[in-house]
């Protein structure tokens, strides 16, 4: 899945300077040298979950660094309206996913944004002539 996340990430555009500078990313770059390293602290929960489909599921997963404390799904719910559209689209995060995570839909959100990225998974793909057999390619359960 890291290879599929990575590909996922890497043809998302890059953040905005003050968007990376509220949510501690410095470039591109250093997301790849990240995630091509396999750094799981890199890698941190938007929901605790009560259920293993919601803890382990990688649209549960997202690359962000915070603050001792502070939870990933609270700076989402409480981005500024000027930076709201631009980081959850630089973050694979659809609008629809956001207003289940806002309504408390915690398995929703990972629903929608699992679906979001399966589909950009598949684009990606198919640009390099490749699809994936029915059943295949879907963002399961990761423990890695």
């Amino acid at each position: 899945m890291r290879v599929e996340l990575t590909a996922a990430l890497l043809e998302m555009d890059e953040p905005a300077d003050e968007i990376s500078t509220l949510l501690g990313h410095s470039s591109k770059s250093r997301h790849s040298w990240v995630i091509a390293r396999g750094i799981s602290s890199a890698y941190r929960s938007i929901v605790r979950g009560r259920s293993r489909y919601i803890t382990l599921s990688p649209a549960n997963r997202i690359i962000m660094t915070t603050e001792p404390g502070e939870s990933v799904r609270d700076i989402l719910l409480n981005l500024p309206d000027d930076l709201r559209d631009d980081v959850l689209a630089s973050h694979g995060i659809p609008r629809e996913a956001m207003d289940r995570l806002a309504a408390g839909d915690d398995e929703g959100f990972i629903e929608v944004r699992r679906d979001f990225l399966a589909e950009r998974e598949r684009v990606f793909m198919a640009r390099y002539g490749l699809v994936a057999p029915p059943g295949e390619g879907e963002t399961d359960i990761d423990t890695e």
